[in-house]
């Protein structure tokens, strides 16, 4: 009895422990993920400056990169506090953002021979955090020349006052597989070969609640996906 007593008392003051590891292991898990594509572009930057000679060019768009991703950093271990986080409201330019993000992949979209079909309202403004914001948009298009057909397709991006849609003519997402991509961690069996719909969904989530909108994505299997978020 005294054992037993002993051990819960041990496990009950042990466990505030065990969930900081358990976040600390969560944040290290979202940082590695999140920063993949800001450092794919960083280097594609880099690659593009040398190869054009254009350095004085290629130079400043790193620059940029890397402020973005240092921005990126901190805002992740705000997150990691995610029980005292205050959001940073600001006014956001959400048209220039979007056709920014779409610049930016640009070269990744030609390399996988996909073709940016785009309508952008203009003006279009809202009240939220920049940085987490691009991070929404940037995920959402990744992911749609991700898992665009292997011989190309078109990714489609709508901005409206009241939302932004992503939508692609790939793969798609088995039914049985649509319940859980904002689980953490979790891949559909197609997805798993690319890096799947793992933590980034489920980051993009975190993100668009913390604004008080929605997302949503209705996708049928080998007709593509489509990503809605509701402001």
């Amino acid at each position: 009895l005294v054992y037993g007593v002993g051990l819960f008392f041990a496990r009950r003051s042990l466990a505030p422990a065990q969930q900081m590891l358990e976040r600390l292991e969560q944040f290290t898990q979202d940082a590695s993920h999140e920063l993949r594509t800001p450092l794919a572009s960083l280097n594609s930057s880099l690659d593009l400056a040398l190869r054009s000679g254009k350095h004085e060019e290629g130079i400043r768009s790193a620059k940029e990169d890397v402020r973005n991703i240092t921005g990126l950093i901190e805002r992740l271990l705000e997150l990691a506090r995610l029980d005292d986080f205050t959001l940073e409201r600001s006014e956001v330019d959400l048209s220039t953002l979007a056709e920014s993000v779409l610049a930016r992949q640009q070269d990744t979209a030609q390399k996988r021979r996909v073709i940016f079909e785009r309508a952008i309202t203009k003006g279009v403004s809202v009240q939220g955090d920049a940085l987490l914001l691009r991070q929404v948009i940037e995920n959402l298009v990744v992911n749609a020349i991700k898992f665009s057909k292997p011989e190309g397709g078109t990714v489609s991006v709508r901005l409206s006052r009241d939302a932004l849609a992503v939508r692609d003519d790939g793969v798609g997402i088995a039914s049985g597989d649509l319940p859980h991509i904002f689980d953490r961690f979790y891949q559909a069996d197609a997805s798993r070969a690319k890096g799947g719909f793992g933590l980034g969904l489920a980051l993009t989530k975190r993100i668009v609640e913390l604004h008080d909108w929605r997302i949503d994505v209705q996708s049928e299997e080998g007709k593509g996906t489509t990503c809605t978020v509701k402001f």
